[in-house]
This record gives structure tokens, sequence and C-alpha cells, in this order.
């Protein structure tokens, strides 16, 4: 096992899956099951984005009451019972367990503008991968490939890879659509507009959003 990605089924983590693969060596996605404000359509997308790229996908349940263990036949043993985590707990969690399967990376598709840990600084990534590391008697690495990127220009990189980036999810509302009101759904359609790609996301209220559009120019595998 040489890469883990964590695959929230969002467009980052999307994209950041074909890239590792298209670079080639032997990947496998790890999946956070939050529960709280959660869609299923998240687990649906990451595990359609796993499924084309002949990826593994380990689901980790961090719901309250869940039990943190992978969830694809790869066993762990039983971790403990889960509170609502934070995403630094959540990462932890997400980097022990690859350092278990018997990677030495963790990749991270968090990009330029988010604040998700410790405000993104790259230290504090080094940091969480050193305790982990001695914690579980091997070196691990957290990687931040997009750190620099804002989010429009991961998508065009998405584009660029043939990745369908407007049939992944962002909502945090916990429904079947994107609601189209809450932040990571303004988000994500600014991010569209500001890399000039039509979004064909379906959303259950219009939001405007930032930057314009070139005729022409879709999100598309």
């Amino acid at each position: 096992m040489e890469t883990a990605v964590l695959l929230s089924g969002g467009p980052d983590s999307a994209v950041l899956a074909h890239d590792l693969v298209h670079r080639g060596g032997d990947v496998v996605a790890i999946h956070l099951e939050l529960g709280v404000a959660e869609s299923p359509a998240a687990l649906r997308c990451a595990t359609a984005v796993s499924a084309a790229l002949g990826i593994d996908l380990v689901r980790l349940d961090l719901a309250p009451g869940g039990a943190r263990e992978p969830r694809s036949g790869r066993s762990q043993g039983d971790a403990g019972r889960a509170a609502e985590p934070a995403f630094g707990e959540a990462l932890s969690v997400a980097a022990s367990t690859a350092a278990t399967l018997g990677a030495h990376v963790l990749a991270c598709g968090v990009h330029h503008g988010e604040a998700v840990f410790r405000g993104n600084q790259r230290h504090a990534f080094d940091a969480l991968a050193a305790s982990v590391s001695i914690d579980v008697g091997r070196h691990l690495v957290i990687t931040t490939p997009y750190l620099g990127m804002t989010k429009a220009e991961v998508l065009l990189r998405g584009v660029g890879l043939g990745v369908d980036v407007a049939s992944t999810w962002s909502c945090t509302e916990g429904s079947t659509v994107h609601c189209g009101r809450c932040p990571s759904c303004a988000t994500r359609r600014a991010a569209f507009g500001d890399a000039g790609l039509v979004d064909t996301t379906p959303y259950a209220r219009a939001v405007a959003a930032g930057g314009g559009s070139r005729p022409g120019v879709h999100a598309r595998r």
C-alpha cells in the first residue's frame, strides 16, 4: 500500500483521487461517515469515484455511537465509540487507519481558502502526521497537494483529468438534492463560476454564483 486518499465524495477529493491514480501507484480511498447533516449522496458519490478508478473504498463510521472501524472487509478491530468529531479528530482517525492499512501517505484535498484543520497550516498537518506515526509505529506523511490552489483551480484540474465534477456532492444539509443555500453549496457554485464552468448540479433553490461562465464550457467527463 502506497497512498490513501481521504474521499468525501466532494469535488476536491474526487479530483485528488483521480490525480493520484493518474500518476500511478497503489491507492486506497478512505471515506468518513460523520453522520451529522450528512446525505447518503456523499457516500454514493465516493463509492462511484472509487469504483470508476478501480480502487478500494474503506468506510469509517465516525457518527455519534458509530464504531470506528473499516467497513470494507479490512478488519482493524473495534476502536471504540466516537463522539461527534471535529475535523482534526476525524483526520487523526483517518491517518491512523491509513497507516494501519499499510499506507505511507494520506492525501487530503483541502485547498486555499478553507480552514477545516488549524486554518490549513502546513505545520499542523505535519504535526498530526508525526503524532500518528509515533502512535502506530510506522512513518506516515499527510500531503495536501491543492493547498496552494483555489477551489476553482481544483475544478479546472479535474476537468483536465476527465472528472465529472458536477456529479460530486458538496451540500451539508443532509438532503438528497443540493439545497443551494448552505455555505458549501454557495462555495461550490461560486467556484464553478470563477472557473468559467457551467454548473449542471441540480439545486433545490437557486443561488447567485460568483464569476461568469464561458459559453460552451461544461464540467464533463
